[in-house]
């Protein structure tokens, strides 16, 4: 097992916890950074375990991509593009207004983390590490 991706996986989890806590508090720029700073944080864990690079904005969307495609399900990229996005985004524009633009762009990124966190796992049981050709 890797010690680093574990690191991440679990950072991630964390970092989700206390965006839900910002977004109770009302702070919805702190809430949208660290939203988008678990799912990066997620994505980095699956990308450090298959040897991805996963070191800019550019290679993570890459690498959302590459997830995408590998498994055949698009909501890997697209919830990371657009919902994740948008949290990414928000943190240093504060242009989210709607409540309902957060409530469910929470909801596009939880799900986005449970399949990306479900890669982390199913890769740290595989006998080869997870690495991909």
């Amino acid at each position: 097992m890797t010690t680093l991706t574990q690191d991440r996986a679990r950072t991630a989890q964390d970092l989700l916890a206390d965006a839900d806590a910002d977004f109770a508090s009302g702070d919805r720029l702190g809430g949208s950074k660290k939203m988008a700073d678990a799912a990066s944080r997620a994505l980095k864990a699956v990308a450090e375990r298959r040897g991805w690079r996963c070191d800019s904005r550019e290679d993570e969307i890459m690498v959302a991509k590459r997830l995408s495609d590998e498994t055949g399900d698009d909501f890997i990229a697209s919830a990371f593009v657009g919902a994740v996005g948008s949290f990414y985004y928000n943190a240093s524009y504060d242009f989210m207004e709607c409540e309902d633009d957060f409530v469910l762009t929470r909801r596009l990124t939880r799900g986005f983390m449970r399949h990306v966190l479900a890669l982390v796992d199913a890769d740290l049981e595989t006998p080869n590490g997870g690495e991909r050709c």
